[in-house]
């Protein structure tokens, strides 16, 4: 039978930066490297927090010509192979946290990235989801333990499109900028199981406002080049948070819609922290990889 324990965040994640198993860090593993009175080898918590987290937030979504009047919406699934480097702290712990794309791609459960866009003349709509869960199992000291993150990133927010013109003489290539306010949610669930022991599990969330710009230039009459940056939390959720990336687009038709094929690069990082004393938990993240997706008009 499985007891379950109560506990709190903290108190969960605190019980997974002890190590999972008493061995070194195999070939293909996050290099966790402890820091202070904390030891974080093999699969800890805070690594699947940060791997379930790392498959978040925005890719540009096309900056199109919409009729007058009308409603310009666009669906984008995309992938973003990230890394993650930065601290995770919990309580009096503390860990440094360096995962490769391998080691998400490889405990990834399941994964959801779309980005939805709607406009209609200059002004329009964004929204980002984006859920994950990642999951390991490991044999300690002859017990069975099992750790499991769920993680959900929503960014939305609204945008004007402030300039649209022509940057050649034969105006057919567009220069458009559309400042953009918003917000980001954060997430995330962490449980352990124990065999024959108990479970603990908790949740810690927080949101922070963005601020920020896109720009996008045409470069011929099938490829574009789209730059966006934000920066937010300003001390009401995280301490402060940034995210840059930029995107080259080829454009066709694909089942007679217009269609957009996006490859670029994309970097997030944020700095939270809440709590103080066994309550505390800080994450200090920089995510950053390349970014593949691809953006339908309906």
């Amino acid at each position: 039978m499985v007891t379950k324990i109560e506990t709190s965040m903290p108190a969960a994640a605190a019980a997974a930066v002890q190590p999972l198993d008493s061995g070194s860090d195999g070939p293909g593993r996050a290099a966790i490297q402890p820091r202070g009175d904390a030891r974080a080898r093999g699969r800890s918590l805070p690594r699947y927090a940060a791997a379930a987290v790392a498959l978040l937030t925005c890719a540009a979504p096309n900056l199109s010509r919409a009729e007058n009047g009308s409603w310009d919406l666009w669906l984008a699934p995309y992938l973003w192979g990230l890394s993650m480097k930065g601290e995770v702290g919990v309580g009096h712990h503390e860990a440094d946290v360096d995962v490769p794309f391998s080691d998400i791609v490889k405990d990834l459960d399941f994964g959801l990235m779309v980005f939805l866009d709607a406009r209609k003349d200059r002004v329009g709509f964004f929204l980002n989801p984006i859920v994950s869960r990642v999951s390991s199992e490991e044999t300690v000291h002859g017990l069975g333990v099992k750790a499991t993150n769920d993680s959900a990133i929503v960014a939305a927010g609204a945008y004007y499109r402030l300039i649209e013109t022509h940057w050649d003489a034969a105006a057919s290539r567009r220069f458009i900028l559309e400042p953009y306010v918003g917000a980001r949610w954060n997430w995330l669930r962490a449980k352990i199981e124990v065999n024959r022991v108990g479970e603990a599990e908790d949740t810690v969330d927080w949101l922070d406002p963005i601020v920020g710009a896109r720009v996008l230039f045409d470069l011929s009459p099938r490829w574009d080049l789209a730059l966006a940056a934000d920066y937010g939390g300003f001390g009401v959720g995280s301490d402060w948070a940034w995210n840059a990336q930029a995107f080259l687009g080829y454009h066709f038709e694909v089942g007679g819609h217009d269609a957009v094929l996006r490859v670029g690069y994309r970097a997030l990082s944020q700095d939270y922290s809440t709590g103080s004393g066994d309550s505390r938990f800080v994450w200090d993240i920089t995510q950053q990889g390349p970014v593949l997706g691809l953006a339908v008009r309906f």
